[in-house]
């Protein structure tokens, strides 16, 4: 559920680094907001917007999240949980975000092993973390330990 109003006072703004400025705005229905946009509001402006149900209220301006009209109904502007996408780059996120933290469990548990990465080579940091890997994308898809595609299985985990 969205609320449309128009900004009738701007107290603050505060720009960041990629482009969103933060606003804390007195709207026309009574509500005062802080919201992230990135183009420029000023007082008149029209926004669509839903007011955080996480936030405490401990603040005067209250965290609020823009929405979009789809006919009656609205849906929020934000990206869904736990979808994988491609950046720019052509990195799939969600992959690097595997790899990443199984770089981190394999160091962990080697560590444990008495491996030093600064000392011993890293192959076999690299060789466990695809292993690790491996597992963790094919328990994402559902796959089986029997039928998973890129042929990592319980048994082929370093513990």
């Amino acid at each position: 559920m969205g609320t449309i109003a128009k900004v009738t006072a701007v107290h603050s703004s505060k720009p960041t680094a990629n482009g969103t400025t933060y606003y804390n705005l007195s709207m026309s229905n009574g509500d005062e907001i802080n919201i992230g946009k990135k183009k420029e509001l000023k007082i008149g402006d029209e926004l669509s917007y839903e007011i955080d149900p996480l936030d405490s209220g401990q603040y005067k301006f209250k965290k609020a999240k823009s929405v979009q009209a789809d006919g009656n109904s609205y849906q929020k502007s934000s990206m869904q949980p736990n979808v994988s996408f491609t950046a720019k780059s052509g990195i799939d996120t969600q992959k690097a975000i595997i790899y990443q933290n199984a770089l981190s469990q394999a160091n962990a548990f080697l560590g444990v092993k008495g491996y030093n990465p600064k000392m011993d080579n890293l192959q076999e940091l690299k060789d466990t973390a695809d292993i690790i890997a491996k597992w963790v994308i094919g328990k994402a898809s559902g796959q089986s330990e029997e039928s998973q595609s890129n042929g990592a299985k319980i048994n082929d985990l370093p513990f």
